[in-house]
């Protein structure tokens, strides 16, 4: 029995041990089940919760960050520097979280995912490196439609990355509620191994295992449905951009998360009640009837927590929670037990509050409340999103008024006006004012650049403005010509500025046409330029005459003296020498006249009067002069004056000088033997005169250059004498004088001149033409007495008028060779006549004209200008100044001895 006790007490043991063994076993495989279990919720938090903030990390950075700083970059509310730190210090934080993500476990449908991320990073980094590089360099940077493009297709990758969190937490969820089933098992067995006390204690155990599944279960589930309900919530905040529509769905998306049973978007209204502007669940039925008043200030409910002072408030247990008693009865109708309020924030301020009511007491635990107000602040930065992007368009759409305002006082400015761009040098804008100057339509111009359209600048004008404006930003008072659509060329005064137009660098260009300025200028310094020229030519001119005038003086008045001394007369041969020299210094002084006087025309100096003259009269004088001429040459005169009288409008001192001119010419130009006819004809209001001569005449192509000064024709080189200037001068003075001159000639048959001038009623008397009085050799009865101060420089002038008054021995004559000597004598002696050189050494004449002019010992007398300037300017500057009488030099002797006579005279008498 007792071998029989110990067997069964042995086998008793065995199966003891066996049954140990076997709890054993069943503990270890329960164990095991419970640290999968452990593991499940650990590896849900490693691989599902951590992996959801670092997608949402870079999401935010590269969906909502990234666009929103190009966007206040655009707008200016941030500097580049700023910008640029922040695109840096983004990025960056980006890049960790993508490759801590990419380090954690993955499953196969996460790595196909992120197959198609990276390609979509890469592309994202690279348009931010080239945006990175435009900021900086302040060159055109990439615009928000190529941002949106290039950024969203990574964005709905994150986003599918996000959901695939919350799927896997799921499936460990699931994964964690397998492993607590098997241990639950585990423990039945173990239950039915056990002894009957170890039953009970397994029996607890069971429980307590259960209640823990349990706990994980809805832990695990609740995790999930929090990260599934944020994953949504950030698809929808970048999907949907409707407030309205924003409220409705984080409402909706609460409930269907069973995040709450009843879901309300509350605002304020008024300082202590709110309103509900959205919700999900029964909320109607719930609040229906109830006065949506907040608690006053001390026992404020969560709701007047979260929209009065902008903190979370929880109320885990309604029937514990005095703060809404009032509120206890509704709620429990509902199935509510517990509820939390988040305040919701546009631009940092509380503008509503987030309720959820849940079934379910102690519901909101520190994780849930975390991921919640994730949420909340999500639908907060979604709002602020908002805003900005309706700020952002209500400033783009101030900016197209702007635009189109500005557009409009663009095309009605009556300067023209471009924009165009730097980049590509297109124009972007152009007025009316613009096409007008142009010449096109200014739609025509725009899109298109000024050298495609061959307008504006030269290409160095273009070069030179553009340099100018790229190195200062802006030009001012541009002056230079630019060609319009019709190859018109126009001055233009162009101011410029660099300035950003629709973000882009643009250049803006005012232009003034100053072409009829210009045009003025030019023809004011043509003017200033002529009349400097004319100047020069009048001073050399004056110059030339006076050193021609005064040596020819000399020789004339020598040459005359010669001729006329009768104490010592002259042999043939001595007489025909002197008269050569004297008809060779009248010619030259004739010349030296001729050039004055055509000077004198194109100037506009030379005046002639217009009054009747008697053409026959003068004619028969003309004759009379040049015949001498004629017969020295063998030239026969023919004269055809018709019937009645011929008087014609005329200034009788230039008429003479025409007729002789062209008779004269007609006379050098004949054949030996020749004949020169003078014609009269009068028809209607017009009297012509016609010199025909039978010489040698001229070609068709001497014709055509008649009238060019100084040219002979080819007949420089003949034996005939001539300037080439005495036909010129001819037709300016018959235009002065209202007259046509034209010329027939046929090569070896002669030339004929047509003069006609305007018909005159009478005739004025003309008188004589040289003053009367006795010749140098002539017995003077009448000889003029008196004191003749002489005042000049040069000794041969001085010598000559010496020389011509010894035939008067009652002229008594004083020499003074300075100004200041001669006003001296002139105020020491008062003599009877002056005779004032308007060119002395120390002094002008003008000036010594004002001294005497000014001493009342001089005041009254006679001066006489005596001077070999023949310049208009200079005789009346010397008869203003007071002179009595203006004589040129080379002097005519019969003139000057009546003029002495005639003033002497006066003397005497006075």
């Amino acid at each position: 029995m007792n071998t029989s006790l110990g067997g069964i007490r042995w086998r008793l043991a065995m199966l003891l041990a066996l049954l140990l063994a076997l709890m054993a076993i069943a503990a270890g495989y329960a164990l095991v089940q419970l640290r999968g279990v452990s593991l499940s919720v650990q590896s849900v938090y490693d691989d599902r919760v951590l992996p959801l903030f670092q997608l949402r990390k870079v999401f935010d950075t590269y969906v909502v960050d990234l666009p929103r700083v190009a966007r206040d970059l655009r707008d200016g509310s941030l500097g580049s520097d700023q910008a640029l730190g922040m695109l840096h210090t983004a990025r960056r934080e980006a890049r960790e979280e993508w490759l801590r993500y990419k380090a954690t476990y993955l499953v196969p449908r996460e790595k196909l995912l992120i197959a198609r991320a990276e390609p979509l990073l890469d592309a994202s980094e690279k348009l931010l490196d080239r945006f990175a590089l435009a900021v900086a360099h302040g060159t055109e940077r990439p615009s928000a439609a190529e941002l949106q493009a290039t950024i969203q297709p990574m964005g709905n990758v994150l986003g599918e990355l996000m959901a695939l969190q919350a799927d896997e937490a799921q499936a460990a969820a699931k994964a964690g509620r397998g492993a607590y089933d098997a241990a639950l098992w585990a423990f039945v067995a173990l239950l039915g191994l056990a002894t009957v006390a170890g039953i009970s204690i397994a029996s607890l155990v069971a429980v307590g295992y259960a209640r823990e599944r349990r706990q994980g279960e809805l832990e695990a589930e609740r995790l999930s449905l929090c990260y599934s309900a944020l994953s949504r919530t950030n698809q929808m905040i970048v999907r949907v951009r409707d407030e309205a529509q924003m409220f409705s769905e984080i409402c909706r998306i609460c409930v269907e998360s069973r995040l709450a049973r009843v879901a309300m978007l509350m605002l304020p209204d008024g300082a202590d009640r709110f309103r509900i502007t959205a919700s999900a669940g029964p909320a109607e039925t719930m609040m229906a009837g109830l006065e949506l008043k907040l608690d006053p200030p001390g026992r404020d409910g969560p709701v007047a927590i979260a929209l009065r002072h902008g903190r979370v408030d929880v109320c885990n247990d309604f029937a514990r929670d005095v703060r809404l008693a009032r509120f206890r009865s509704r709620a429990h109708e509902h199935g509510v037990r517990a509820m939390a309020a988040f305040p919701v924030r546009r631009g940092g301020t509380v503008v509503a509050a987030l309720g959820l009511y849940v079934g379910e007491v102690g519901f909101f635990d520190a994780a849930r409340l975390a991921l919640l107000e994730e949420m909340t602040r999500d639908l907060s930065f979604a709002l602020d999103n908002i805003d900005r992007d309706a700020a952002h368009a209500a400033a783009e759409r101030e900016i197209e008024a702007g635009y189109e305002r500005v557009q409009q006082i663009f095309n009605v400015m009556p300067v023209s006006i471009t924009l165009a761009s730097r980049r590509t040098g297109r124009l972007v804008l152009a007025n009316t004012a613009a096409g007008e100057r142009y010449g096109m339509a200014p739609e025509m111009m725009v899109g298109r650049t000024t050298a495609e359209l061959k307008i504006g600048f030269n290409p160095a004008e273009r070069e030179k403005f553009f340099a100018r404006l790229d190195a200062h930003r802006s030009v001012r008072n541009f002056e230079a010509q630019v060609r319009n659509a019709h190859g018109e060329v126009l001055d233009l005064l162009t101011n410029a500025a660099l300035i950003d137009y629709r973000g882009e660098p643009c250049a803006l260009a005012v232009s003034l046409d100053i072409t009829e300025r210009k045009r003025r200028e030019r023809a004011e310094q043509a003017q200033r330029d002529a009349e400097t020229h004319s100047r020069a030519k009048t001073d050399f001119l004056s110059r030339m005459s006076h050193e021609l005038r005064t040596p020819l003086n000399a020789v004339l008045g020598f040459s005359q003296l010669l001729q006329s001394n009768a104490a010592e007369p002259l042999t043939p041969r001595q007489r025909e020498q002197v008269e050569a020299i004297r008809q060779a210094g009248w010619h030259l002084l004739a010349l030296v006249n001729d050039v004055l006087d055509v000077s004198r025309i194109e100037s506009g100096h030379l005046r002639v009067e217009s009054r009747g003259v008697d053409l026959l009269a003068l004619l028969d004088e003309v004759s009379e002069l040049v015949r001498p001429q004629a017969e020295r040459a063998g030239i026969q005169l023919s004269h055809h004056h018709g019937e009645g009288p011929a008087f014609v409008m005329a200034d009788p001192v230039r008429l003479r000088q025409v007729l002789v001119n062209l008779m004269s010419n007609a006379i050098k130009y004949n054949r030996a033997g020749g004949v020169v006819s003078v014609e009269v004809e009068r028809t209607g209001l017009r009297v012509g005169v016609s010199v025909a001569d039978t010489g040698i005449g001229m070609t068709q192509e001497q014709l055509d250059s008649l009238f060019e000064p100084f040219n002979r024709l080819g007949r420089e080189y003949s034996e005939i004498e001539g300037t080439g200037i005495g036909l010129v001068l001819t037709r300016q003075l018959l235009t002065l004088m209202d007259g046509e001159l034209e010329v027939e000639s046929e090569e070896g048959h002669g030339t004929t001149v047509h003069v006609t001038l305007r018909r005159a009623d009478s005739a004025q008397p003309m008188g004589p033409r040289v003053p009367a009085g006795s010749t140098p050799g002539d017995a003077d009865e009448d000889a003029p007495e008196g004191t003749v101060l002489y005042i000049e420089d040069n000794p041969i002038n001085l010598l000559l008028v010496e020389q011509l008054l010894l035939r008067w021995p009652g002229i008594r004559l004083l020499q003074a060779e300075t100004g200041e000597k001669g006003i001296e004598l002139a105020q020491a002696l008062q003599p009877d006549l002056v005779l004032l050189d308007m060119r002395l050494p120390d002094m002008s004449g003008p000036e010594v004209l004002e001294e005497l002019r000014a001493h009342p010992l001089t005041s009254g007398l006679r001066v006489v200008a005596l001077s070999a300037s023949a310049m208009p300017d200079e005789v009346a500057l010397a008869r203003d100044g007071g002179a009595f009488d203006y004589w040129t030099k080379p002097l005519d002797f019969d003139r000057f001895t009546a003029d002495l006579k005639r003033l002497l005279a006066k003397s005497t008498v006075s």
